[in-house]
């Protein structure tokens, strides 16, 4: 245990109070300074019914959303549904002694990214001048409630007397890569970046061709290792930028792009042609394996509205100070290429862990390639082998090893994200869940992707944020 890394507890809290005797994951997770809530969706908290459209709404928000021009048309669906996550929202930070001044970011998920400007103009309502570092994409919707629109998941801080403060970073050069939102958050020694685009600050649109680079990064694509063909032009000239961006940001805040514990990959192309950019993002991090990030890759239908819009990042980094970043790659589990745990002070996050089976070079689809008590899940089962059954103890019964091995436990884990599919799964992943968190889940985002990983036919992966023992 580090000096100044001691004394956090995982709290979990439900709200309202009384959805803790439904079972299933809590409201949210307090781990020290930090609040992790669930991911949200647009439910009515008086009876848990969907929200349609306005009129389901209080007459006070009906009528500060109504307009002439859309009155309840499509906007009026989307915005009626913000309003309500939102207002919620408000709610559980008050009952945990925090605000919207104290968001320190948000994920927000859309089933159709047309939906982004009328979502914006509810949800911006809710903050003043300070607005948390913030990513906004597309969501697969397979199996989520034909209904809902939208999914939005919070970290927050909970002000405590001399305690940590929530600061925007804004770096003036960038300001349109993000707008209307800061590039990064900075909270204590941790920096949450927002979803950061391969936007040419020069003019402001998303970089497509070679011109859109300067020539150093223009000769880096197009020699050597990185040299690239016309269908990756833009992909690798996004990601590049993007990299620069990263790098820009945490050089403004004091420290650097090695800095970075946690890199989400958000992509709105397939597998095949992500692979092709890991040379790239080496090449940009300049880091050793232990040293270099978790990550994990989204695949999403899309990014938002900007036509050609291909991948962004966002994550979290730790600026040099008291606490300390480490990292363990873990050859035996298959991710050699990756640190599978990165600590960041008292808290450690895990790389996206998938089911492959090392013998088979396979996923794991079935209850006879799972050992220990996993092998006995079919003998409750009436339809059979199930394979996102035996995907979910793979995956659990490795991620609880990681943790373990990384002076951490399940019982210490207050985030997990779970990335489907299709989201419709997910009660039976919950199910093996359960088992390996002992019954006490920790806040839970599910998020529903088009793919996962770059393996044919997995349903599954998994990550996550844990509190050091």
């Amino acid at each position: 245990m580090q000096e100044g890394d001691a004394g956090i507890e995982r709290v979990d809290f439900w709200y309202p109070p009384e959805l803790k005797e439904l079972g299933g994951a809590p409201t949210g997770c307090r781990a020290g300074e930090l609040l992790f809530l669930s991911g949200q969706y647009p439910r009515n908290p008086a009876n848990g019914e969907p929200i349609r459209k306005l009129w389901d709404l209080p007459a006070h928000a009906v009528e500060q959303l109504q307009t002439v021009e859309h009155r309840d048309g499509r906007e009026g669906h989307i915005k009626a549904q913000t309003w309500i996550i939102y207002d919620n929202i408000a709610r559980i930070l008050r009952s945990q002694g925090s605000s919207f001044d104290h968001v320190i970011r948000q994920g927000i998920y859309l089933r159709d990214a047309s939906d982004m400007g009328p979502m914006e103009e509810v949800m911006l309502g809710f903050y003043g001048e300070r607005r948390p570092a913030t990513t906004i994409s597309g969501m697969s919707m397979e199996g989520v409630h034909p209904e809902y629109l939208i999914q939005v998941e919070i970290v927050a801080l909970v002000p405590q007397a001399d305690g940590m403060e929530v600061e925007p970073i804004n770096v003036p050069e960038l300001a349109a890569v993000t707008a209307p939102y800061p590039q990064a958050v900075r909270v204590g020694q941790l920096v949450f970046l927002s979803g950061l685009r391969g936007i040419n600050p020069r003019t402001g649109r998303l970089a497509r061709t070679f011109d859109d680079v300067d020539a150093q990064t223009r000769k880096l694509l197009e020699t050597g290792r990185y040299h690239t063909d016309t269908g990756e032009e833009s992909l690798k000239v996004q990601t590049a930028l993007t990299h620069l961006h990263m790098k820009r940001v945490l050089e403004h805040a004091g420290g650097q792009i090695a800095d970075i514990v946690n890199l989400r990959q958000i992509c709105a192309v397939g597998p095949k042609h992500t692979g092709r950019i890991h040379p790239l993002r080496v090449h940009f991090m300049g880091t050793t394996k232990a040293e270099s990030p978790c990550r994990t890759s989204f695949y999403v239908p899309s990014l938002g509205q900007e036509e050609g819009l291909a991948i962004l990042y966002d994550g979290a980094a730790l600026l040099p100070g008291k606490w300390k970043k480490g990292g363990e790659v873990r050859p035996e589990f298959e991710m050699s290429h990756l640190p599978m745990t990165q600590r960041a002070g008292p808290y450690l996050f895990t790389t996206g862990y998938i089911a492959m089976d090392k013998s088979e070079r396979g996923p794991v689809h079935s209850f006879r390639q799972i050992n220990g008590a996993g092998r006995l899940l079919g003998f409750t089962r009436l339809d059979g082998d199930e394979p996102i059954l035996a995907e979910a103890w793979h995956i659990y019964g490795v991620v609880a090893e990681l943790l373990e091995r990384a002076g951490s436990s399940m019982s210490r884990v207050v985030h997990q994200y779970v990335l489907l599919r299709n989201v419709s799964h997910y009660a039976m992943v919950e199910r093996v869940a359960n088992v390996f968190y002992r019954g006490k889940l920790p806040a839970t985002t599910i998020v529903g992707t088009v793919n996962i990983g770059a393996y044919p036919g997995l349903l599954l992966e998994v990550f996550c944020v844990a509190l050091i023992n």
